[in-house]
């Protein structure tokens, strides 16, 4: 998290409203040093003293929260001031959920040759099409959750060198199925300041990977791949590099998917033999 963007979220922050930073890392002495500044400066500041991962993190944020509305944003996402009295509006008419418009870098933004509107997903970056509440910037009515006991998923939060997704959609889909009301304004954004590793090849084709192995976690393997393809063939049509680029990002989820079934195979059956050596 950079200076700027604490301060501007803190700059936002109303009478009754408190700003908490979770820092998923490992402590080190800068680490100390940013969780002093952030608690001199007024900021709630929770050390995790390692990478637990995205999911506990927003689940921490949950416990942590005292008031009943809630914002997330992630250490990478920069939020007009605008876009955060938006959604305090939006709260005001009994919204529970609330997603907003996600846009590419503040700074000029090229898309590389090997990635097309297909895959900014990936990037948490949306399009016409793919219009929805993600996490990089949603605000949540805690109450509902709580009285529910909903908690986002640990095995499909992002950890690590591990890139799992769909923590965040996972959970929505959840509230929703308890009738949560939900506004998507999508005339007011945030910028995505994606890192630079995340525009390389490898980046994108470990994503797509991931991708196939969290739709299996969350039972929607025959979904995730329908949804990838639909994605992938907007556009494809008539430019052989772009149906290429679609046919591998594709086949990259597959094989997440078929990976994540077999480990699931593999360990239910050694499950049964050690329960078989039990018995005998």
């Amino acid at each position: 998290m950079v200076e700027r963007q604490w301060r501007d979220l803190l700059a936002t922050v109303n009478d009754g409203d408190v700003l908490c930073v979770v820092l998923d890392v490992e402590t080190t002495p800068a680490v100390n040093t940013l969780a002093e500044t952030l608690t001199l400066a007024g900021v709630r500041c929770v050390l995790n003293h390692r990478n637990l991962g995205l999911a506990r993190c927003r689940n921490l944020a949950i416990d942590q929260c005292d008031t009943d509305l809630l914002i997330f944003v992630d250490d990478d996402v920069a939020v007009p001031r605008a876009t955060i009295a938006a959604i305090r509006t939006a709260f005001t008419t009994g919204a529970a959920i609330i997603g907003v418009r996600i846009l590419g870098p503040e700074a000029s933004f090229r898309l590389p040759w090997f990635v097309s509107a297909a895959q900014l997903h990936y990037l948490a970056i949306h399009t016409d099409r793919t219009l929805s509440t993600w996490g990089a910037c949603m605000g949540l009515d805690v109450r509902p959750i709580r009285a529910h006991a909903l908690t986002f998923r640990d095995e499909l939060g992002r950890r690590g060198n591990e890139l799992a997704s769909g923590d965040d959609t996972t959970f929505l889909r959840e509230m929703r199925a308890l009738n949560a009301p939900e506004v998507f304004l999508a005339d007011h954004h945030v910028h995505h300041n994606v890192p630079a590793e995340r525009l390389r090849v490898a980046y994108l084709i470990r994503r797509a990977y991931w991708q196939g192995r969290s739709e299996y976690r969350r039972r929607s393997a025959w979904q995730g791949v329908r949804k990838e393809w639909l994605r992938n063939r907007v556009g494809s049509r008539g430019q052989p590099l772009r149906v290429l680029l679609a046919l591998t990002y594709i086949t990259c989820v597959v094989l997440g998917i078929v990976h994540e079934a077999g480990a699931h195979l593999f360990g239910a059956l050694a499950q049964s033999l050690r329960s078989l050596r039990r018995r005998a």
